[in-house]
C-alpha cells in the first residue's frame, strides 16, 4: 500500500483473500465484493472427454490464437473484463510463445486474417498453461455460457491424454461461471476466495453493470500485471 501511494496508484487495489483472513484484510481498509470458486476436474488421462458435443451457432468455429496475432486484442478484451491494463502479460513472450501454453478463440468462420488481427468477431477466448499438479484454466471470456462451454470443452480435448489434474478460479459473481464449469465435469475444489477492494471500490468492468459479471467465467491470477 505504501508503494502504490508513493506512485499514485491507489484507485483501485485488491486481493483475493481466504476466509480466515477475511477480518485481517477488512481492518485495513478493504471490503468484500465478491467470492472466486476453485474448481477442479481430474484431467482426462485415462479418458476422453464426455459430453462434448459444441454449442457454437452455424459459422462459428474455434481457433488457435497464433503469434501471428495482434496481442493488442487481448490487452483490451482483458481490460474490458478486468478493468486492468495488463499489456506486458498478454504477449508472446510472457505467456503465449511459452511452449507450456496454449490459447483458444471463438471466431466467425468466415472471418478474415485481418477481422483476427483486428479482434473482429472475437466472441470469446480461453488460456490454458502447466502449473505444479496439472494444467490452469483462465482466463476464459466469452459473450454466452454456449461459447463458454465450447471453448472450455475444445481446451480440454486438447489435454486428453496427458498427465494431471485441472484446476480454475471462477468468477462466481457471473451466474452462469460455476454452472459452464460444473456442467463440463468440474467439482468445487472445496476454497472460495474473497475478492476483496479498499474502501468497496470496485473496478466498473467488474461490478454489477459491469461486462466480467456477464462474460467472465475464469479469471486469470488477480495479482498479476
Amino acid at each position: 500500500m505504501k508503494l502504490f501511494r508513493e506512485h499514485g496508484a491507489t484507485e483501485y487495489v485488491g486481493l483475493d483473500g481466504v476466509a480466515e483472513q477475511v477480518k485481517t484484510y477488512e481492518r485495513r481498509g478493504f471490503q468484500a465484493t465478491g467470492l472466486i470458486r476453485l474448481m477442479m476436474h481430474d484431467g482426462l488421462k485415462d479418458g476422453p472427454l464426455a459430453n462434448e458435443a459444441s454449442r457454437l451457432t452455424e459459422g462459428e468455429e474455434v481457433r488457435n490464437i497464433t503469434r501471428e496475432m495482434r496481442k493488442e486484442v487481448f490487452v483490451q478484451s482483458d481490460l474490458e473484463h478486468t478493468g486492468l491494463a495488463r499489456s506486458r502479460l498478454w504477449t508472446d513472450e510472457a505467456l503465449f510463445g511459452r511452449e507450456d501454453t496454449f490459447g483458444l478463440y471463438i471466431a466467425s468462420a468466415s472471418s478474415s486474417a485481418t477481422d483476427e488481427l483486428e479482434g473482429k468477431d472475437l466472441q470469446g477466448w480461453i488460456v490454458v498453461r502447466s502449473c505444479q499438479e496439472g494444467f490452469r484454466f483462465g482466463p476464459l471470456y466469452a459473450t454466452s455460457y454456449e461459447r463458454a462451454l465450447a471453448l472450455l470443452h475444445a481446451a480440454m480435448k486438447g489435454l486428453e491424454g496427458k498427465s494431471g489434474s485441472f484446476i480454475t478460479e471462477s468468477f462466481v459473481d457471473n451466474a452462469n461461471a460455476v454452472k459452464v464449469f460444473e456442467d463440463a465435469g468440474w467439482k468445487w475444489a472445496g476454497l472460495d476466495y474473497h475478492r476483496m477492494w479498499v474502501d468497496g471500490k470496485v473496478p466498473p468492468a467488474q461490478s454489477k453493470a459491469g461486462r466480467g459479471t456477464t462474460d467472465m467465467y475464469a479469471c486469470f491470477d488477480a495479482g498479476q500485471g
